[in-house]
């Protein structure tokens, strides 16, 4: 019998606030106790600072985006898991309230079921930030943040799975840890926090997405304007919403070993990208940064052995490794596909707009980053040390002309070779209502 599969990714999840990574809080006793029965991945990176130009190489396999058109076409580059699953005989699902991976980019082909709240209350219960003052009135009002919380998408899925009488294939995406911050005040005691006043929280939110604008659309970390207290207060926020998604990943494994399949289930735990906790002068992804990019990846169950893997990998084979375990089964597992090495260079792109893109190249010692704005007509690069600056916090590209030459021909080389002649936008089907929708979630979720 075909082993199950479950594709679990959290949202803006930094590698270095689990437990098991070292970090000092307790915000994932359950995820840590996977990490020791399962393969955990100590060096793993994301293709993308950016869920958008993430999941593409999470779920088909296909390198980042290289410009805004292919941005907009989602996961239609390459073929979805769900898809190739499907036609192996596997029932699908997916669930999750990202306004990037909804059926508007193509996320839903390929599953049975699809749930991404597109109608839900995120579209009518504004939380956010410093949208005009009705924005910020209903930030203070709201009882919950723009997405749908975790516990509901686990008892989904669970719901699902009770009903499927065949091997199956489910993605969970939990937006919990995304901005802005707003766990249900108990996980804030558990990790020994106290309750956060939410007047207090939310004026610290105005001014944490100000302040990210400002250092964004200058690029200039002086721009920006958070004190340590207020970044001490967000990391408290982000770290009890992280022990919110470990109570929710503990229900779904919990759960799966009431309805008697978890002996022949396969999951696969990460995050599209990590999270910027005051590093480079702002809270926020869609960087290029370690912090962003070194990403949490385990594997757990059938099949896999227990240990740590310091090698380091990317997400670019995690499509090929689900598809290699459904070929296996439970007496006779599959070896996983090697992950791709960063040896060689482990390219990763944000593309902010039209007028903006930026792409990091990444050995085991070395960091690149260049980004060009159209608008100002700049080109940033950045050049560090990792072997002597984990931090990212000294940029040496003025000393290295002749690396910097060689990282940005490695980066011209990529795009060039993953261009797609006569490209466009593809038209949205949605109607005005639906866009202004997905605008709405995005402007909620801190998406300038």
């Amino acid at each position: 019998m075909r082993p199950n599969i479950i594709l679990v990714t959290v949202d803006s999840l930094r590698y270095d606030h689990l437990g098991y990574s070292g970090y000092n809080r307790k915000t994932t006793p359950f995820i840590d106790s996977l990490a020791i029965r399962g393969t955990f991945h100590k060096s793993a990176y994301s293709h993308s600072g950016a869920t958008q130009e993430a999941f593409p190489t999470i779920l088909a396999g296909v390198p980042p985006p290289i410009d805004y058109p292919q941005c907009e076409l989602g996961i239609r580059r390459g073929t979805s898991v769900a898809i190739e699953l499907k036609k192996m005989g596997y029932k699908t699902a997916g669930f999750n309230s990202n306004p990037y991976l909804t059926e508007r980019y193509g996320y839903n082909v390929g599953f049975d079921e699809f749930h991404s709240d597109f109608e839900g209350r995120a579209t009518r219960a504004g939380t956010l930030t410093g949208i005009g003052p009705l924005g910020y009135v209903r930030l203070l009002m709201s009882n919950s943040p723009p997405i749908t919380r975790g516990d509901r998408l686990t008892y989904q899925l669970l719901e699902w799975t009770s009903k499927v009488n065949k091997p199956f294939f489910a993605w969970i995406h939990y937006m919990d840890t995304h901005m802005p911050y707003l766990p249900p005040q108990e996980y804030a005691i558990k990790i020994g926090v106290r309750k956060q006043n939410r007047v207090c929280c939310q004026l610290t939110y105005r001014k944490m997405w100000s302040s990210n604008r400002r250092v964004r659309k200058s690029m200039q970390e002086g721009q920006s304007t958070l004190t340590p207290g207020e970044i001490s207060r967000i990391t408290d926020l982000y770290d009890a919403s992280v022990r919110f998604v470990d109570h929710c990943v503990e229900e779904l494994v919990g759960g799966l070993e009431e309805q008697g399949v978890l002996d022949n289930t396969f999951i696969i735990f990460t995050a599209d990208h990590g999270e910027l906790l005051g590093e480079h002068g702002v809270v926020d992804h869609g960087y290029l940064y370690d912090s962003v990019l070194h990403v949490p990846l385990i594997f757990f169950g059938v099949g896999v052995a227990s240990k740590i893997d310091a090698n380091p990998v990317s997400h670019l084979h995690v499509h090929d490794s689900i598809l290699n375990v459904a070929r296996g089964s439970v007496d006779n597992p599959t070896p996983l596909r090697p992950f791709a090495s960063i040896e060689k260079g482990l390219i990763s792109s944000v593309i902010y707009d039209d007028s903006r893109s930026s792409f990091s190249c990444r050995t085991s010692r070395w960091k690149y980053i260049e980004t060009f704005d159209k608008r100002m007509n700049i080109m940033r690069k950045e050049l560090y040390d990792l072997e002597f600056d984990r931090e990212e916090s000294n940029n040496i590209s003025e000393s290295y002309p002749e690396k910097v030459e060689t990282f940005h021909a490695v980066i011209a080389r990529f795009v060039d070779e993953n261009r797609i002649q006569n490209q466009k936008v593809i038209p949205s089907t949605f109607s005005s209502e639906e866009e202004k929708g997905i605008q709405r979630r995005l402007r909620e979720l801190g998406y300038d």
